[in-house]
């Protein structure tokens, strides 16, 4: 038995967690979080920011940097979790929380929706910085269907403000430059706009998601054009992971349930995956479904669809006596 078995280190664990529980348990019972924390549920829900009295303080733009009592609850909070994890280092913050390069989050509440996290930049600018600083020239942008508002807490960084333009009108992305100081708070639609932060610093940030059937898009910075694209939700990525893994294992038995996903009302693009995978599956049952989306005049995928059936006969015709589709 290991000295992280039943026992003795089981014990340590649970102690911690219990540490840990409690103390976000009173955290967020505390008089200068839980209105906010109310006001979080209905701003998921749909409620307009400037209609929520204490979460719209919490990201009103501050000159000088003078925190609300709802920022000091925050830094209570962070220092009471690492002194936690000084007694109990087996213990596990029940927050989520993530890291890439230079910028890391930890989501303090969410709701429906909206979401309220506390964000880190840290990132060398120095002459000596080095690509795992996080600093160097920007290549990509990502941009999603989500709005957001960054409010400054510690520290300044220099920043751009991204704007995808409209293919109407040339498309490519627009740089604004910024400086970002305590206080300072930052809007902006994440379906056109990114912030991308070089510096050292600590912010709020609060984001709902749009009611869009988009994608997250990452467009490269200099011509606009598209580098990829992912799903905008957790259980849209699942699906469509597990399409790709059943598509690979040759589960034919799949295809029914692809075939509801394909002519269902779920988002174009988990749809339009569903469809390949049938293809990919059985050729038959495939283009059956590819016929009924391109014969509906209403249907979201049915242009695509009609394309798609086109190219696939121009290239091999005796499809045509496969589903025996007409248009």
């Amino acid at each position: 038995m290991t000295a992280f078995g039943a026992g003795a280190g089981d014990d340590l664990w649970n102690e911690g967690q219990q540490h840990v529980s409690v103390l976000l348990s009173h955290w967020r019972g505390a008089p200068a979080v839980a209105p906010l924390l109310e006001d979080l549920c209905r701003f998921g829900d749909g409620h307009a920011l400037e209609a929520l009295p204490a979460l719209s303080l919490a990201f009103r733009e501050t000159p000088g940097g003078k925190g609300s009592d709802f920022d000091a609850a925050v830094g209570d909070l962070v220092q009471a979790l690492v002194a936690g994890l000084a007694v109990w280092p087996l213990a596990q913050v029940p927050l989520r929380h993530s890291h890439a390069a230079a910028a890391g989050s930890l989501v303090l509440a969410s709701s429906g929706r909206a979401s309220l996290a506390l964000a880190v930049w840290d990132v060398d600018t120095g002459p000596d910085a080095g690509p795992e600083s996080g600093a160097g020239m920007l290549r990509a942008a990502e941009f999603a269907p989500v709005e957001s508002w960054l409010r400054v807490l510690r520290g300044s960084a220099r920043a751009e403000r991204l704007v995808r333009r409209a293919q109407g009108a040339g498309g490519g992305i627009l740089s604004e430059p910024l400086v970002l100081t305590a206080g300072m708070v930052v809007p902006h639609c994440g379906l056109r706009e990114a912030v991308h932060v070089q510096g050292s610093l600590v912010a709020l940030r609060l984001q709902r998601a749009l009611f869009r059937d988009e994608p997250v898009q990452v467009r490269a910075v200099g011509d606009g054009g598209t580098v990829r694209r992912t799903a905008a939700c957790a259980e849209q990525s699942r699906l469509e992971l597990a399409m790709a893994a059943i598509t690979a294992m040759e589960r034919r038995d799949a295809i029914p349930a692809l075939s509801r996903i394909a002519g269902g009302n779920g988002p174009k693009a988990l749809r339009w995956a569903a469809l390949k995978a049938a293809l990919g599956l059985d050729t038959r049952a495939g283009m059956v479904l590819l016929g009924a989306l391109a014969s509906s005049d209403d249907d979201a995928l049915s242009v695509p669809a009609r394309r798609l059936h086109g190219q696939l006969l121009g290239e091999w015709p005796e499809l045509e006596r496969v589903a025996q589709w007409r248009g």
